[in-house]
């Protein structure tokens, strides 16, 4: 908007240079507007404008020598599947947890609070396994993160890295339900992301129990996984409301060590419905083309009042970028159940907005803190805006 608005200005008089730190790819930003930094510090391309009495040149030169900074450390999978479930397995991050011949295993929280992940952990993620065959019985996706959460995923350096195009689905805000298959036990599982025997896992089982022989027949093979988000907001609410129960198939997964998910699910989620499941499939909400798409896209996610987006380049690289309202309220729940009745509001309010500060003085003034600890924030914000509306 500033370039364009200086390139009318000046109506080809005067050019302009800066080196400020952009996120864009391009040299010209608009006609006589010429940003040379490309990020170099950050394993960007070096940009350079030549003048001369006869006019101007611009060149980019191409960084070959590009490390970005990774999120995680340098621990390679072995490349038999055996012997990569086998380290995973014997990994002292990973928690191991066992339903008889099957093991669930997931990285431990001080991988997620220290952020050392490896290419171990990453897999360890509603990932089970039958410890007797080594067979991934099922999966979910590897460990992927945010927008902005490590160096290699701030825009400067993801829209250098990721391969266009760049599809941006939505995301839902539930939780993540897996149904695989024990050939050994001739069983269909059902799974949350670390358990086949908790509430979570049970729920997912009595959402499907109309095609449960329709999923017999095709998970056994035990080829594959379903990869479900579930969202309950009854039994299980989270931060945004949902009027229904509603199960959405996110991805078909490959049980295999290397990711791999089946490229058209819209027949497999027919036929669910079919059988009696009320299941919808993810919503596809953009999809980039360059990087200017992809800036744009990422900005408009900001905004929504969902929990955001998964986006899905075509090397099946993923990242998350969440809305400002999910974050907003998700601290909002965080502060009432642990900061709110034991410290002045006004702290807060340095880090909130004006309507977050009156949410948490109304809440502390109309509810006693056990009394707010068990009320959802779905069902606070909802009574609150309909006493600000009075």
């Amino acid at each position: 908007e500033n370039a364009r608005t200086f390139s009318d200005i000046a109506n080809g008089k005067y050019i302009q240079v800066h080196g400020h730190r952009s996120v864009d790819t391009k040299i010209t930003l608009a006609p006589g507007v010429h940003d040379i930094n490309g990020g170099l510090g950050n394993n960007g391309n070096l940009f350079a404008l030549k003048v001369t009495n006869s006019g101007h040149s611009i060149f980019e030169i191409t960084n070959t020598h590009i490390d970005l900074c990774n999120p995680r450390e340098i621990t390679q999978l072995p490349d038999s599947p055996n012997d990569a479930i086998a380290s995973i397995m014997e990994n002292k991050n990973i928690n191991k947890n066992e339903f008889g011949d099957i093991v669930s295993l997931n990285f431990k929280r001080s991988v997620f609070y220290s952020r050392k992940w490896n290419e171990l952990s990453i897999k360890a993620r509603g990932l089970f396994v039958n410890k007797n065959s080594k067979n991934i019985v099922a999966r979910s996706y590897d460990k992927f993160f945010n927008l902005n959460e490590f160096e290699s995923h701030t825009m400067v350096n993801l829209i250098h890295t990721v391969k266009f195009p760049v599809k941006e689905f939505k995301k839902e805000n539930g939780y993540l339900g897996i149904v695989g298959y024990d050939v050994e036990h001739s069983k269909v599982l059902y799974c949350s992301k670390s358990s086949l025997n908790g509430e979570h896992a049970k729920w997912l089982r009595k959402l499907l129990e109309p095609a449960e022989v329709f999923l017999n027949g095709f998970l056994a093979g035990g080829e594959y996984s379903l990869v479900f988000e579930v969202c309950l907001p009854e039994e299980d609410p989270h931060i945004i409301e949902y009027s229904e129960p509603r199960l959405y198939l996110l991805d078909i997964v490959e049980n295999q060590i290397k990711f791999k998910s089946l490229p058209d699910i819209e027949s497999f989620i027919t036929k669910l419905r079919k059988h009696g499941v009320n299941v919808y499939a993810k919503e596809l909400i953009s999809v980039a083309e360059n990087a200017e798409d992809l800036i744009r896209n990422v900005h408009n996610t900001k905004s929504v009042q969902y929990e955001g987006g998964v986006y899905v380049d075509s090397n099946n690289f993923m990242f998350k970028v969440k809305s400002d309202y999910y974050t907003k309220w998700k601290q909002l729940r965080s502060y009432k159940d642990t900061k709110l009745y034991n410290s002045s509001i006004k702290v807060s309010a340095l880090a909130f907005d004006t309507e977050a500060f009156e949410f948490l003085s109304w809440c502390k003034r109309t509810y006693t803190q056990e009394e707010a600890k068990h009320k959802s924030i779905i069902r606070l914000r909802k009574e609150f805006y309909g006493q600000s509306e009075k």
